[in-house]
């Protein structure tokens, strides 16, 4: 599989792209009324046009199910969670970030209309396990779980290697060899790590397992850099964007290594309700494979 763009392009002025989600047509006719009024005994006659609107409705039907598509259609809601670098509101309201740039960049090169919507990451969950239109979350990670009750589209976003932020030169054993579980596995160690939040699925099972010595927070990394500088925490995990954002302000005096009993690299991905047609997402994935295969100087 070729690795997914890594892209930074420019904030847009605005967060739609032309074009839309094909919509069923709707279909209005009065052949039920004017049945309804007949005289008694008279013969119902089915009008031609009648017979033919009914067949292009099967149609339509029968064509949306096998492509896996949305009655709904209209526009794709992309929801994203409020977590600066990869998405985060601007004061005048509009989505930004590495991860909401990646997808606009995507989406441009369809033919889908699309707006962003904030929300966090329980409620986007709830929305899309129960939506009733076509809705996406913005840079999710692809577990098991999430496989059986969303759809995904190819890789969008390569995260990374999973790192672990610390003061405390002991707390490894030889830096360029650091792992989860040898760190988790010490005695009286606190690792911070963002509740909610997956890390990737080692991962993810790697601190189930030490759950005792996982200290999860529903801040951001901004909070674990301050509980790390008073000593609250021993060190925790973030990828490289979280640390490069908030470093400068917060990361006076720490350093990370990469973990390496973890996968080096973590994909992100655009994670769908179940309604979102196939040839929709279709349309996602070809757009990425292009921008994957795009030169890169």
């Amino acid at each position: 599989m070729p690795r997914p763009p890594h892209v930074h392009p420019r904030v847009p002025n605005q967060a739609t792209s032309p074009g839309g989600i094909g919509r069923a047509p709707q279909l209005h006719h009065n052949e039920t009324q004017a049945a309804g009024m007949r005289r008694p005994g008279a013969v119902a006659v089915r009008h031609p046009l009648h017979v033919t609107v009914v067949a292009l409705i099967a149609i339509v039907t029968f064509m949306a199910a096998a492509s896996g598509g949305t009655a709904t259609g209209g526009v794709l809601t992309i929801y994203y969670a409020e977590r600066p670098p990869y998405s985060h509101t601007l004061q005048n309201g509009t989505a930004a970030g590495m991860l909401v740039d990646a997808s606009r960049d995507i989406l441009r090169l369809t033919d889908i209309q699309f707006e962003f919507k904030q929300m966090p990451v329980p409620r986007i969950l709830q929305t899309l396990d129960n939506a009733d239109h076509a809705g996406a979350a913005l840079g999710f990670f692809r577990t098991p779980g999430r496989m059986e009750k969303f759809k995904f589209s190819n890789a969008m976003y390569d995260d990374g290697p999973l790192c672990i932020v610390y003061t405390t030169p002991l707390l490894l054993q030889g830096r360029d060899h650091a792992a989860l579980a040898r760190i988790l596995e010490q005695p009286g160690i606190r690792i911070g790590a963002m509740g909610g939040y997956s890390y990737g699925e080692r991962a993810d099972a790697i601190l189930k397992a030490h759950d005792k010595s996982v200290h999860r927070i529903s801040g951001d990394t901004e909070q674990l850099y301050k509980m790390l500088t008073a000593g609250r925490i021993n060190g925790f995990l973030a990828r490289k964007p979280d640390i490069d954002h908030a470093a400068d302000k917060y990361g006076q005096g720490t350093t990370h290594a990469i973990l390496q009993d973890v996968p080096l690299h973590q994909y992100r991905y655009l994670m769908f309700s179940r309604n979102v047609g196939n040839d929709l997402i279709g349309k996602v994935n070809a757009a990425i494979s292009k921008l994957a295969n795009r030169p890169t100087h």
